[in-house]
């Protein structure tokens, strides 16, 4: 063998290394910290809902929330799926009191009884977690006449919100009555390339436009955050995760 060739193939080696390092790396701070103390905030007492909470991080929050004694109401739009995953927090957090409700954001008649059941289970709510969406679909329409990306990632949020607003305003009622001063909270999932959004109002299906998957997704976290700011003029306090 050459020197050449064996210089080549050792820079090559440096190389893949160096690569798998980084991929390494770069994977280990989007997982984020793996080690943290227990946070010594409460919620006993308190109702969180969270869309999409089987997988990702709506399991995550899910979590976290039972692990902290609040009433967790995992919104899924697989009711199995929702079940399995809820036992497993329940097994790691022994918080029973986790419940899982059928919601299918892309159907505005699901979005509906979600809401009909929630208000049979809860007098209030006090954390409204809109975490659920999509990415990268292919096009295609819902029952209700709307593009499936914008349907899930904001119109189906959008009715469920307003749909839940008197239970999110029971919580300052209730609080008031008991001397406390509390307001519900509504965090939305939006993201940073909202910015890369160019919604049209008028063509909201891309009948008049060629569509692109990822910018419907960019286009639905920009009406993601137009939501949060009008919301934020009603009496809930409005938080958004980018």
């Amino acid at each position: 063998m050459t020197e050449a060739l064996l210089t080549l193939l050792q820079v090559f080696a440096g190389l893949i290394v160096s690569v798998t390092a980084l991929l390494f790396v770069l994977k280990t701070w989007m997982q984020g910290p793996k080690f943290r103390p227990k946070s010594p905030i409460s919620l006993t007492g308190k109702v969180v809902v969270i869309t999409g909470a089987n997988t990702g991080i709506g399991k995550v929050c899910a979590y976290e929330m039972a692990q902290r004694g609040g009433k967790v109401i995992m919104l899924c739009r697989n009711y199995g799926r929702g079940q399995v995953a809820a036992e497993e927090i329940r097994s790691k957090t022994s918080n029973g009191e986790l419940l899982v409700v059928e919601c299918d954001l892309s159907s505005l008649s699901s979005v509906r009884a979600c809401v009909a059941t929630l208000s049979t289970l809860v007098d209030h709510i006090d954390v409204l977690l809109n975490n659920a969406g999509v990415c990268m679909l292919p096009y295609s329409i819902t029952e209700d006449g709307i593009e499936t990306t914008m349907a899930v990632n904001h119109f189906g949020h959008f009715l469920l919100t307003n749909l839940l607003m008197p239970l999110l305003q029971n919580t300052q009622i209730l609080g008031l009555k008991c001397g406390q001063k509390n307001t519900a909270r509504v965090v939305i999932v939006s993201s940073l390339i909202h910015d890369k959004g160019k919604l049209q109002v008028e063509d909201l299906n891309y009948k008049r436009r060629s569509f692109v998957p990822i910018q419907a997704y960019y286009d639905s976290k920009l009406a993601n955050l137009m939501f949060a700011k009008e919301l934020a003029k009603r009496n809930v306090t409005i938080l958004v995760l980018y």
